[in-house]
């Protein structure tokens, strides 16, 4: 029971290691290793065998040219003599004459299979042999025990082929006469050179495998304890954490660079998290006051009142129908500004000329301005061959309209005079500038301005400042400026234009 115990332990534990990514890899990256070194080592194997194997087979069939022209030129005692030479030779190679009684007359061999002198034949496969101890002047013939010289040797035992540590290939050939000619060459070195690869081989990988397992325990119990912690920190995001980041080390790896891309995201998310938090807040704060004196002035209608005329019920509901249609534009303005945000518009960016559109809007708000008393100028830098940039049209003509609604809305300027009379000092201006790669569309005006701790609040949705609450608006005109910009890749900067606000969307050229 204990083992059968200890055996379901090991194969949990197993089943953990083998859900772990790191763990996995390690193995997977061994297994290819290996394969890989199996496959180098084994065709390095047969390459170099093919090489020595095709090298013996050329030396063997020189030496058995020339062998063979002095056994014509001399005989049997020319080929005699010149076996018996080559065979004392240092580095020389297996030589062997014997008659077909098997009598040896010449050689270096003092073993090898009997097989190997049966026919007349190319012997690739390496076959065991026994050279001579040494040799001595007069070569004796070879022996079995308790043998007679004159009678055939017994070349071959069975164990020999176990036994002895050499191995060579070569060629018999049947000469006239009934002699047998063997050449061969000694092939053992590459035997013992696969022994050494493979030696080396088995060395490579089990340190491979102590490496690999080193590296795993090391890195990957670091990556794991990353993994871990990014976990964590994602459970407490889904909890409803957006605050919360996914932890950086600050290295720049692969897990530095996908946490910052994670916690861009989320940093967008809680943005547009808070933006909708704060719309739903404006959306019940501002339309609340709309919505009830909408209301106030219908039921006011309903109840029957003597004197009370048509025309005082069509003015009641002429009022109502501007305030409907006021909501409305409210809720137009929303649905616009969170397409924008949402880059539903950006399939729709083309190739526009920036001047055009400005010498269009400046056509338009030139009478309106004049009609109010205002001044009006449009100044478009000189000079500058193309104004063309990627966009929408229809809203960044929508987005400079705004800035100018929003200059003679709350930038307007006016004096008395002594007889009460009222002059309109309002100055605006707008202004086209390129600035490196960037189009500048700037709308000055000489108005209070706006305090340099609001610039950023009042580009969200909904915010008016207490001094613009008297005037007719829904705080949404700046918002959707900015997000005009922002789909464009450029930015709405505010500043103090002394006096005055300068608001100007910085847009990239194309």
């Amino acid at each position: 029971m204990i083992v059968d115990g200890e055996n379901r332990g090991f194969r949990q534990r197993l089943r953990m290691l083998m859900r772990m990514t790191a763990f996995r890899l390690t193995l997977i990256f061994f297994f290819v290793f290996l394969v890989f070194s199996v496959a180098l080592v084994t065709v390095s194997l047969f390459t170099v065998t093919t090489v020595l194997h095709r090298e013996a087979r050329s030396v063997i069939n020189e030496e058995l040219v020339v062998l063979r022209r002095t056994f014509k030129r001399g005989g049997v005692r020319g080929l005699v003599r010149a076996v018996d030479q080559r065979s004392r030779a240092p580095g020389a190679s297996l030589y062997l004459v014997v008659d077909q009684q098997g009598r040896v007359f010449a050689g270096n061999v003092q073993r090898l299979p009997t097989k190997v002198l049966e026919r007349d034949r190319w012997i690739h496969k390496p076959f065991k042999y026994e050279l001579l101890a040494g040799m001595p002047r007069a070569r004796p013939p070879l022996r079995r025990n308790g043998s007679n010289p004159s009678d055939r040797p017994e070349f071959d035992r069975e164990e020999l082929d176990q036994s002895s540590p050499r191995a060579a290939i070569a060629r018999v050939v049947f000469l006239e006469n009934g002699l047998t000619l063997l050449v061969g060459r000694d092939f053992g070195q590459p035997s013992r050179f696969r022994s050494i690869v493979l030696g080396t081989l088995i060395f490579t990988v089990l340190s491979l495998a102590v490496i690999a397992l080193v590296s795993w325990y090391f890195l990957g119990r670091r990556a794991l304890r990353r993994i871990e912690k990014v976990s964590k920190a994602s459970q407490r995001i889904v909890a409803g954490d957006l605050a919360q980041r996914l932890p950086e080390t600050g290295t720049g790896d692969e897990f530095d660079r996908l946490s910052s891309a994670l916690n861009s995201m989320l940093e967008k998310i809680e943005n547009l998290d808070g933006g909708i938090k704060d719309m739903a807040d404006s959306v019940a704060h501002d339309l609340k006051t709309p919505l009830t004196r909408l209301r106030n002035r219908a039921e006011a209608a309903l109840v029957p009142k003597e004197g009370l005329t048509s025309e005082a019920y069509r003015e009641a509901l002429e009022d109502t129908i501007s305030q409907s249609d006021q909501l409305i534009r409210i809720f137009n303005a929303l649905l616009m500004i969170s397409r924008v945000e949402a880059g539903s518009q950006a399939g729709s960016l083309e190739p526009v000329d920036m001047k055009m559109i400005v010498e269009d809007i400046g056509e338009l708000y030139e009478a309106v301005t004049e009609e109010s008393g205002a001044t009006f100028d449009v100044s478009i830098q000189p000079n500058v061959s193309d104004w063309t940039m990627n966009g929408n049209r229809e809203l960044l003509g929508q987005a400079v309209s705004n800035l100018i609604e929003n200059a003679l809305k709350y930038g307007g300027k006016s004096s008395v005079d002594d007889d009460g009379n009222v002059t309109n000092l309002t100055s605006i201006s707008l202004l086209l500038r390129r600035r490196g790669a960037h189009i500048h569309l700037v709308v000055e005006d000489n108005g209070p301005g706006i305090p340099a701790e609001d610039r950023d609040r009042v580009k969200r949705r909904f915010v008016r400042l207490e001094k613009s609450r008297t005037k007719p608006g829904s705080g949404l005109g700046l918002s959707m400026v900015n997000a005009v910009s922002k789909l464009h890749g450029g930015r709405l900067v505010l500043e103090d234009n002394k006096p005055g606000l300068r608001a100007y969307m910085e847009l990239p050229s194309s």
